[in-house]
């Protein structure tokens, strides 16, 4: 098709063949000329020529087929055609109409245009195409600077959004700091409130306790006055009408006594006071079991046990007594004869026989122990201890106890198991001198080093002084006397270890979850209470063997038996005291079967566990105690059967004893297994000789 008269680039002239079809007229987005009707059938004949329908060759052409018809178009001619200056028509393909089918063809028609109008729409499609391009560069630009612009508007909302959360954090924080402060503030409001208010109440109680007591002392006294003055007037009528009393000759009460006469001429004497005190009822008991029962009570007589030939592996014991106990005790014996014979000639007996017992009596000693083997608060405490009765210590401690749960907020010593206290930070800087608890009711420490923590003892000292305080505004002061601080502090000291175990007891150990830590906690307290209970029934054993020889030295001594005081003295002061409650034996429910006839029955027993570390001779002197415990103690309540049993105790062997206090044959069993066996049980060397007793 390159030299058919259709194709307009063999034809002379300055044209752009880009621009073609827009200079004809002819859209340059579809191939065949902008007519999507068009198709290559159209245009290419099917010998491989041009289509001579569509270019309106077919006049054109020779008949022959051999070329263009030179008669019709000449092609020599359109080599001298000019178009840009002398050319007035050109070729050009005429418009497909809208109904024409595929391979319907048409003439292409002619359209005239000048070189400068050419040149004019080249201009004008240039400056479009340019204005075009520039469009879509400024296009891409302004999709390119919003690309950025978006970019920084992500960047700028990240930025908010973390200062955003900064605000939120901030705001969290100040309003957190707020409520502790408003928190901490009302704290502080109340607690005033509340100790103004308890002060108010205390003083406002004791000041009606106060009036109370003077309005009932003023009854008393007024009573008093009336009761003496009825009193007197009757022992007055009374001797007016007899003039003559039969009164009991001076000494013991016996039925075989006979009574005398005895004349009063200025009238009866006063009557003793209604009102006896403790040591007379005592005395009374003790009358009465002579009276009632001198036929029936033994006679001790105590001798020297003979003591354990030694060995290699025990060391020999000295067992002999004193050499100045036979004279002592006969010493005892002369002075209670002569004193008893003074008094028989001086009524009234009784009160003589008081002061025998009086002067006789021997106070329990108690265990010595050294002063380096406790600490000072214990030592101080127990120093205390001597100089204060037994209620006036009962009544410190619950002075402390009271204080100590209602600082701590807590009722009981076992509800310390999830207990909080300060940080061993905290602790450190308290040792430092940077920081102090505030006061009584701070929070305590249980890290390391808490039995000597200074943080503690702060709040011990904090508590102290203001129990001192208010003890100083009470008007009976509590009731107590004066103590020294290290006294206070040493009952402090011993609560702090209360707690402590129990929340140590409820912490994991190594390996151990929290429900593990939790049954352990739980099955030691179970263990616990059952050496509580077992705890009880030794010291109540202790307490009525300790009465009970109290009880026979009074009646040896009343009886002046020498033997019967020399040995109750040495079980009451000596052996008793030794073993103290942890020495005594525990006892456990059995069921028995009882043959009543021909009927079977169960009844419950005590039977006594057997100690197996306490020496046998020990045990028949206790048995002694036991053997007259009947008859020197009057016992209510129901007895039941009490009888020794075949099971040893499990219970540990306490510490400290005399040596000859131990089995023999136990130690040297345990000294296989525990080569230092004496040491373990911190073994006395103290000699404390066994006496052996027989009941006459």
């Amino acid at each position: 098709m390159s030299n058919m008269p259709g194709d307009y680039s063999t034809c002379p002239g300055p044209h752009n063949l880009d621009n073609d079809a827009t200079m004809y007229d002819v859209d340059a987005s579809t191939p065949w000329g902008g007519d999507p009707n068009v198709g290559p059938a159209d245009i290419q004949d099917p010998s491989g020529g041009p289509n001579p329908d569509v270019y309106g060759l077919t006049d054109n052409h020779d008949p022959s087929g051999g070329g263009p018809n030179p008669s019709v178009y000449d092609p020599t001619n359109i080599h001298d055609i000019d178009m840009g200056e002398n050319q007035q028509e050109v070729w050009a393909r005429s418009d497909r109409p809208d109904n024409a089918q595929p391979g319907q063809s048409k003439r292409p028609r002619v359209l005239g245009s000048t070189r400068d109008e050419l040149e004019k729409e080249r201009q004008a499609r240039e400056a479009a195409n340019l204005k075009t391009r520039t469009a879509l560069r400024e296009k891409r630009d302004a999709e390119a600077r919003l690309v950025d612009a978006q970019r920084e508007i992500a960047a700028l909302n990240d930025r908010m959004a973390g200062i955003d959360e900064k605000i939120k954090a901030h705001d969290a924080e100040r309003e957190a700091n707020l409520i502790e402060h408003v928190t901490a503030q009302w704290n502080t409001q109340v607690k005033d409130y509340t100790e103004r208010s308890e002060q108010e109440s205390a003083a406002r109680l004791a000041a009606e306790l106060v009036a109370l007591d003077a309005e009932h002392a003023k009854k008393i006294a007024e009573l008093n006055r009336n009761a003496q003055k009825k009193q007197a007037d009757y022992e007055t009528q009374i001797a007016a009408v007899h003039s003559r009393f039969s009164v009991k000759r001076p000494g013991f009460r016996n039925p075989s006594d006979e009574m005398e006469d005895v004349e009063f001429p200025e009238g009866p004497p006063a009557r003793p006071p209604q009102f006896v005190s403790e040591m007379t009822r005592k005395q009374r008991v003790v009358e009465t079991i002579i009276r009632d029962g001198s036929g029936c009570l033994p006679s001790a007589c105590m001798t020297t046990a003979t003591p354990p030939a030694s060995s290699s592996t025990q060391p020999a014991m000295g067992a002999q007594p004193p050499s100045s106990s036979s004279s002592s005790a006969e010493t005892v014996e002369q002075s209670l004869l002569e004193t008893l014979l003074e008094a028989l000639g001086k009524p009234p007996v009784q009160q003589r026989v008081r002061e025998i017992l009086g002067t006789n009596g021997v106070q329990k000693r108690k265990r010595k122990t050294k002063a380096g083997e406790m600490s000072s608060l214990a030592f101080a405490r127990r120093e205390e201890q001597r100089k204060l009765t037994h209620q006036q210590d009962k009544r410190w401690k619950t002075i402390i106890r009271r204080n100590w749960y209602t600082d701590r907020g807590l009722p009981r010593a076992k509800d310390f198991f999830n207990y909080e206290g300060v940080s061993e930070v905290t602790h450190k800087r308290c040792e430092d001198g940077l920081m102090a608890p505030e006061g009584p009711t701070s929070k305590l420490y249980f890290g390391p080093g808490w039995a000597n923590s200074l943080w503690n003892k702060k709040i011990f000292q904090h508590s102290i002084r203001r129990i001192l305080q208010k003890r100083a505004e009470d008007p009976g002061h509590y009731d107590v006397p004066d103590v020294k601080e290290d006294y206070l502090m040493a009952l402090f000291s011993n609560l702090l270890r209360e707690a402590r175990a129990e929340w140590s007891r409820h912490q994991p150990r190594a390996g151990e979850t929290n429900e593990q830590a939790r049954e352990r906690a739980e099955t030691y307290q179970m263990e616990r209470r059952e050496r509580t209970v077992g705890s009880a029934c030794k010291m109540h054993k202790f307490q009525v063997r300790q009465e009970t020889a109290d009880r026979m030295l009074s009646i040896s001594t009343a009886k002046q038996d020498g033997n019967g005081i020399e040995t109750w003295t040495w079980l009451k002061d000596d052996l008793l005291v030794e073993l103290d409650s942890g020495g005594m034996s525990s006892e456990e429910d059995e069921e028995l079967e009882v043959v009543c006839g021909d009927t079977w029955r169960f009844t419950t027993a005590h039977s006594i566990k057997i100690l197996p570390w306490r020496d046998a001779k020990v045990t028949d002197c206790l048995k002694v105690i036991d053997d007259v415990s009947e008859l020197a103690i009057a016992k209510v309540a129901a007895k039941r059967m009490r009888m020794r049993g075949s099971r040893n105790s499990t219970t540990a062997p306490p510490l400290g004893l005399p040596r000859t206090l131990y089995g023999e044959a136990w130690l040297a069993e345990q000294k296989k297994f525990i080569p230092n066996i004496e040491e373990a049980l911190e073994i006395s060397e103290k000699e404390f000789p066994i006496k052996e007793i027989t009941l006459v």
